[in-house]
């Protein structure tokens, strides 16, 4: 996979690294463990555990509140507060920017979570199209990346050969 070139303001080119599919893939499932742990953790202090009613008791409002409203929302608001990275991406050093080289905004973020829930909503789909659109696409985008700008980089380059210093 080739390498992403931008040209800042001060006339400097940078050279960032599209993230595979693989990292992407794995930087979701932490993501997902993350919002497993979320949902277990709220679900026992709600008491669904118990065996008891306790969507009468807590209110079906409050639960899906507490529930499902951070599940539903988790990837617009860590990228938009974290600038650019969730909980996966910061683990495996990946990061959203702008094709330009810039950080994304509002817009871009919001954008790229409206075309996540497309891309991987209802009938589940598994990720087939993302995994499909960032293999196929030389930049290491997915249809929401395409349609806000956007790609997802590794923010430390791949170490080779030519970089390693022999000590004598």
């Amino acid at each position: 996979m080739e390498g992403l070139l931008v040209q800042t303001t001060q006339n400097v080119a940078l050279e960032y690294q599209p993230a595979s599919v693989g990292e992407r893939m794995l930087a979701y499932l932490i993501d997902l463990l993350v919002l497993i742990a979320w949902m277990i953790v709220v679900s026992a202090a709600m008491g669904v555990f118990s065996g008891r009613e306790t969507l009468e008791t807590v209110g079906v409002v409050a639960f899906f509140a507490f529930l499902l409203l951070p599940v539903l929302l988790y990837d617009l608001a860590m990228e938009s507060l974290f600038i650019g990275q969730s909980i996966g991406k910061k683990a495996l050093g990946l990061r959203v920017v702008l094709l330009d080289g810039r950080q994304p905004t509002l817009s871009a973020y919001l954008l790229r979570w409206l075309f996540r829930l497309l891309e991987t909503g209802l009938p589940p789909r598994f990720g087939v199209i993302p995994i499909v659109t960032v293999a196929v696409n030389g930049k290491g985008q997915r249809l929401g990346d395409i349609a806000a700008k956007t790609t997802v980089v590794k923010l430390r380059p791949p170490v080779t050969l030519e970089r390693v210093v022999a000590v004598p």
